[in-house]
């Protein structure tokens, strides 16, 4: 008897989560779009799936009125130098046709450079394509 109250309440509990979790993606309480647009400790949402290539909830995200030039994290960097960084060229195609700026200004924010350093040369190829000025130089860490 008591492994079955124990399993009505393990499924019970799953069940709102598997709700709320719903819910957040879908938008559909206040609550979940206010998570949306907020911040978490090092950046935002975008950045953070961004670097995580996962390009269908960035669209998502942008879908949803997320800022796509907004900088953030340590470095105060875009989400495109997140995915260059991270390697990962879908998102970075994304986030350009969805007009994210080439933010040059600062060596440790350069999309170029991240891309270069993770060594995902077909990212590489898309930021030059856009137009990024690859012939940049920096005097410390500002062009």
């Amino acid at each position: 008897m008591l492994s079955a109250i124990k399993f009505t309440s393990e499924s019970l509990e799953a069940s709102h989560i598997a709700s709320k979790r719903f819910d957040f993606v879908h938008g559909r309480s206040f609550q979940a779009t206010r998570m949306l647009g907020g911040e978490t400790l090092f950046r935002s949402w975008l950045h953070f799936a961004a670097k995580k290539c996962c390009w269908e909830i960035v669209d998502y995200l942008i879908d949803k009125g997320l800022l796509i030039n907004q900088h953030g994290g340590l470095s105060d960097s875009l989400p495109i130098e997140q995915a260059a960084a991270g390697g990962h060229p879908e998102v970075v195609a994304l986030l350009i046709q969805k007009g994210s700026q080439l933010d040059t200004d600062v060596s440790t924010r350069n999309p170029l450079f991240a891309a270069i350093y993770a060594g995902s040369i077909e990212a590489v190829e898309l930021l030059l394509k856009a137009g990024i000025n690859h012939r940049v130089k920096y005097s410390g860490d500002k062009a």
